[in-house]
């Protein structure tokens, strides 16, 4: 952001940034590149139909309408439910976060002593999250319905499960958690082009 709302000069943001994602342009991997929009919601199912590997975030500023629209006009053409309805479109067009409820409930019908509301701490590990907020973590949590909970996504690939481990067994044998869920999961493929070795 800084210089105004991306969204609203969309075809030539989505240009330039494939123009400094690209080799031969500044080379900055798409993963260190996050678009931050105020909430134009139309543009957010374009983004969504793009499928590119960059990052989305959205300045909330706000937990409901009324006080959304007194701190961000845009508000009022855009109001949070439908601005939900474009995040969830976009969850599911991009959808790490589905994979890994799914993860958490083969895991369950699996293990069926296993009570998911004894969770006091999920662990997500993940280098695929389509959204610097909220953490996956989180929309487990939310999915499941698993209450006073710490929710922590890390950013790690290959050696973030093991990481997870270090962090969960840190907050148990510091008596911080009691029962920790870790989950490690990818798209990778997603974002892997067969015919170009640097992807």
């Amino acid at each position: 952001m800084g210089p105004g709302e991306p969204f609203d000069n969309y075809d030539e943001v989505m240009n330039f940034l494939s123009t400094v994602n690209h080799d031969r342009g500044l080379g900055i991997g798409s993963r260190h590149i996050t678009i931050s929009t105020c909430g134009v919601v139309n543009r957010i199912y374009d983004f969504s139909n793009e499928h590119t590997q960059y990052n989305l975030a959205i300045s909330l500023h706000a937990p409901n309408d009324e006080l959304r629209s007194q701190l961000m006009p845009i508000n009022k053409a855009y109001p949070l439910d439908e601005l939900m309805k474009a995040l969830d479109y976009y969850s599911k067009e991009n959808n790490i976060e589905e994979l890994a409820i799914k993860s958490v409930e083969n895991l369950i019908n699996k293990n069926p002593k296993i009570n998911i509301k004894n969770i006091d701490m999920i662990i997500v590990a993940t280098t695929s999250t389509n959204m610097l907020m909220p953490g996956i973590s989180h929309k487990i949590q939310a999915h499941f319905n698993i209450k006073d909970c710490i929710c922590l996504d890390i950013l790690a690939g290959c050696a973030g499960f093991v990481n997870a481990l270090d962090i969960a067994q840190s907050y148990i044998t510091t008596n911080k958690a009691k029962m920790a869920l870790i989950v490690g999961t990818e798209i990778l493929s997603n974002f892997i082009d067969d015919k170009d070795l640097s992807t």
